[in-house]
């Protein structure tokens, strides 16, 4: 069920808003919080010369105050694969990704060039509209817009947000990344939910563990996947 919700949330964001109303200031997610996202995501790379389907399930803390993302993230592959669990933690003030395998123990640690985190929505956002989730219970504005300069990501992207809180509630994302040698076309949706506004433990999302001071410089094939559509 949570599958299906969450695939039914995505499409509202790529779909004409069914209410037209006036165009409403583009705004910014709060400075910190934690929120669950679910995202169903087709890839296709000339590396394989095939495509792969999963679903994503991540544990996020946004933390603009103090410049980092942090999260937990578990893959399920539509072809059978084992799942994989990860952690990564982008420190942007220092400009360092950590991928971490909580399995292996194992730590990557790679540059963080600069970026556009997306925290606002930006100037070149196209409005789509406003609609509702049930009995006119939840109002969401719809924007979309090109992104060329996140992650090595680019494409067309849109996402829906609460209009009285611009919290996320659904995004959607067509495009190509070149993050970690690796291209690949991607095509995701995805949904959020059990937003709380704070960060209740930064330490769960930011600290270091201690086998990270053994770390591996590599870039991890995973990571090429990473870098995709993340606000």
């Amino acid at each position: 069920m949570l599958y299906i919700r969450l695939i039914i949330i995505a499409v509202v964001t790529t779909a004409t808003a069914i209410a037209q109303a006036a165009e409403p200031k583009k705004c910014c997610f709060p400075d910190q919080y934690t929120v669950l996202k679910g995202s169903t995501i087709a890839t296709f790379t000339e590396e394989t010369k095939a495509p792969l389907a999963l679903y994503e399930a991540q544990d996020i803390a946004f933390d603009y105050t103090n410049g980092r993302i942090g999260y937990y993230a578990n893959y399920t592959f539509f072809s059978g694969q084992d799942s994989q669990s990860t952690r990564v933690v982008e420190d942007m003030a220092k400009k360092l990704l950590w991928v971490i395998d909580p399995i292996k123990k194992q730590c990557t640690k790679s540059s963080l060039a600069d970026f556009n985190t997306y925290r606002c929505i930006p100037e070149n956002a196209t409005y789509i509209g406003k609609s509702y989730f049930g009995d006119k219970s939840l109002y969401m504005d719809t924007w979309m817009f090109n992104t060329t300069d996140y992650l090595e990501t680019a494409g067309l992207y849109s996402i829906a947000v609460d209009s009285n809180g611009c919290i996320p509630i659904g995004d959607s994302f067509n495009g190509k990344s070149t993050g970690a040698g690796i291209t690949q076309d991607i095509v995701s949706t995805s949904g959020y939910t059990n937003f709380e506004l704070g960060i209740r433990d930064p330490d769960k999302y930011f600290k270091l563990p201690d086998y990270c001071k053994q770390v591996n410089d590599e870039p991890s094939k995973l990571l090429g996947l990473l870098q995709k559509t993340k606000l």
